[in-house]
């Protein structure tokens, strides 16, 4: 089973996405790893510039679609700029996963 991470970014939180955020996802390994919005090329991911258009969540949903486009894996995993994945993430998620097509964490 193959997990793609994809990454909702936005200028506001690059320094975030940085130090926190992309460390995080990168640590996981998961089989693609993209990064959609407003970042920076770098190792380890694909990117994948998409500016804001509406100022709205309209722009959110454009960049989840543009990530989902993009790439193959059996699951998609999709976080903001403002989350980071846990060390255990795909460990628990191989052991909750079933007949399920939609997940979606609650806070």
């Amino acid at each position: 089973m193959s997990i793609a991470c994809v990454v909702i970014a936005s200028a506001k939180r690059r320094e975030h996405l940085d130090r926190y955020v992309l460390p995080s996802v990168l640590a996981n390994g998961f089989k693609e790893i993209v990064v959609v919005g407003d970042y920076h090329v770098g190792d380890g991911y694909r990117y994948l510039p998409v500016p804001p258009i509406t100022s709205t969540t309209l722009d959110a949903l454009m960049k989840r679609e543009t990530g989902t486009a993009a790439t193959k894996s059996d699951w998609l995993l999709y976080i903001c700029d403002d989350h980071r994945v846990h060390q255990g993430f795909q460990m628990a998620f191989n052991n909750f996963c079933g007949e399920t097509d939609v997940i979606v964490p609650f806070r």
